[in-house]
């Protein structure tokens, strides 16, 4: 499969007396890229079938559908959703479908894992398994079926609110392990932040960070709250982020004043991503994701539309003595979403650090600022 799935949607944070035992921390951060995500295979609209290079997986919460008996779900594989005409779906068809895959492909290829109205999910064993199956559906030989469409899924356990980070092809693992190096030392399998190789990417990554060199910063910041008891942890991760290709970023007195100077802020100077920011001795460990609005005008605007995306009221109070404007949203126990205007800091709009939230049908908008917002479906 393709991305951590932790039974908790906040991840697995790491404590000082457990760190080390951890061999999986190390990856803390999932990349998706573009060699793991199948081919979407599907009817045109003149009914004739086509295969399209896939360019994200569909994703797929722990709790849908129902479980075919006396299978267990492996981890490893290239997972899928095929979705068939017919709805809703039965256990006679489920089986007669899955007698005919293996029939054609070999017992054993795939595994048959779930399914609910008109969609099953399947297992395969390597991408190579996938293909055979597409070239089956392609040439024909799955007609009795009225297979509809064939793509790339993933199992995801997240927040309603989390940030996708954007990479040109062959990119990805080197914007995951820039995370890596820091956010290791906090999560064992980190949520709030995913990278994602894309056909898309921008091209605008080398502007960013010329700007981000003229004083200027990300408009997302995540920030890593460190627990009281993890302070050894707080310093490992400080550690990484005050050599280069680290650099701090210096807030204006007043600013920092009122922000605590518990709270430090970071951008890697290599590579197009959100600002980190460490604080320390936080009641307990957890997220905040902050979006910085350049202008006070368009604040109430940005906060309205993630209000919309959330569906829940945002806390906040009104402008503070130094002009900091904060609207905070409750994503969970540990997590939360941060709209802010920071007087006297400079944030820069880059389509490579995307929000995304959890919804039923898949939006690419904009907010006020032209900051990227993705609305990603997910069967639940």
């Amino acid at each position: 499969m393709s991305y951590p799935n932790p039974s908790n949607p906040d991840g697995v944070f790491l404590t000082a007396e457990g760190a080390d035992e951890m061999d999986f921390a190390r990856a803390a951060v999932n990349v998706i890229t573009l060699d793991c995500i199948p081919p979407l295979l599907r009817q045109g609209s003149g009914g004739q079938k086509e295969c399209v290079a896939g360019k994200r997986l569909s994703l797929v919460q722990n709790s849908w559908g129902k479980r075919l008996a006396d299978v267990t779900e492996p981890s490893t594989g290239v997972l899928a959703l095929i979705k068939m005409k017919e709805r809703p779906l039965n256990d006679a068809l489920i089986k007669k479908i899955i007698a005919a895959v293996n029939s054609l492909l070999g017992l054993n290829k795939c595994q048959f894992l779930r399914w609910a109205d008109d969609n099953i999910l399947v297992s395969f064993e390597d991408m190579a398994v996938y293909k055979s199956l597409g070239d089956l559906y392609t040439s024909g030989k799955l007609d009795n079926f009225n297979i509809m469409e064939m793509k790339g899924a993933s199992f995801i356990n997240a927040p309603q609110c989390f940030v996708e980070v954007l990479t040109s092809p062959g990119s990805g693992s080197e914007a995951r392990s820039a995370l890596n190096t820091v956010i290791s030392t906090f999560s064992g399998a980190f949520t709030q932040t995913t990278v994602l190789e894309s056909t898309d990417y921008p091209p605008t990554g080398q502007k960013f960070l010329s700007r981000l060199l003229e004083g200027e910063v990300p408009s997302l910041v995540v920030t890593l709250m460190f627990a009281v008891t993890g302070q050894s942890l707080a310093t490992e991760a400080r550690g990484v982020l005050v050599k280069s290709p680290w650099k701090r970023v210096s807030l204006p007195g007043p600013l920092q004043d009122e922000i605590g100077f518990d709270t430090e802020f970071f951008v890697h100077t290599e590579v197009p991503l959100p600002m980190i920011a460490l604080k320390t001795g936080a009641p307990g460990p957890g997220v905040r994701i902050t979006r910085l609005v350049q202008s006070k005008d368009n604040f109430d605007a940005v906060v309205e539309l993630y209000e919309t995306k959330l569906r829940v009221k945002p806390l906040g109070v009104g402008q503070s003595a130094s002009g900091v404007l904060s609207k905070k949203f409750s994503l969970s126990q540990y997590s939360e979403l941060v709209v802010s205007l920071l007087p006297g800091v400079k944030p820069v709009q880059t389509d490579a650090a995307c929000l995304c939230f959890l919804g039923r049908e898949m939006e690419e908008l904009k907010d006020a600022e032209d900051n990227p917002v993705l609305v990603l479906s997910a069967l639940r």
